[in-house]
């Protein structure tokens, strides 16, 4: 495992990771690309410039590292890659509505790209939590954490080490023909 840190809003951000992971490996079998930023916030106190950079991050840096980084797993004879996108994108909640937009934008990235990569024995999935124990879902308060529980078929918050097993069954060989596809790791929240 090699992890490098990545901010999409940084000029030639991707196409640095690009080159170090070049020059390190020369070749790259798979890669999860999650970003993680959020902001909760109700329609009509929506800020543009908090949703832009959201899109930034959450979408369109997931899509330019993608396009950076393709040429390294053209080199591969197995090469995967995982989005983690969220629960929110299909369930949504009250004040998510810019979280959701962007990880529903980036599952819409799923079915044109897998086809695609698909040419060049690339597969693309992805996996979309529900709600995890991180520190985005620690302050939640206990009324609304106990809400979400009792919504959740399993009744509990998923452990981080539960999306990882999901992220990597998906980069593995195990499902190597399994591409365009969004597994929900969610406990049975849509359910």
């Amino acid at each position: 495992m090699f992890g490098i840190e990545y901010h999409a809003e940084a000029p030639d951000g991707a196409r640095k990771v690009a080159v170090a992971l070049k020059d390190r490996f020369g070749i790259l079998d798979g890669m999860c690309l999650n970003a993680g930023a959020h902001q909760a916030a109700r329609l009509g106190m929506i800020q543009r410039e908090a949703a832009l950079q959201l899109f930034e991050s959450n979408t369109l840096g997931a899509l330019l590292l993608l396009q950076d980084l393709v040429r390294l797993m053209r080199k591969s004879d197995h090469a995967a890659v995982v989005l983690v996108s969220s629960v929110m994108a299909a369930h949504g909640a009250e004040g998510q509505a810019s979280y959701a937009m962007t990880k529903a934008a980036l599952e819409g990235l799923l079915a044109p790209l897998s086809h695609e990569l698909a040419t060049s024995r690339i597969r693309l999935n992805a996996v979309a939590p529900g709600y995890v124990d991180t520190d985005m879902t620690g302050g939640l308060a206990a009324d609304e954490r106990a809400e979400v529980i009792s919504r959740t078929a399993l009744r509990r918050f998923a452990q981080p080490a539960e999306v990882a097993a999901a992220v990597r069954f998906l980069l593995a060989d195990d499902s190597s023909f399994i591409t365009g596809h969004c597994l929900r790791v969610d406990g049975g929240l849509r359910a």
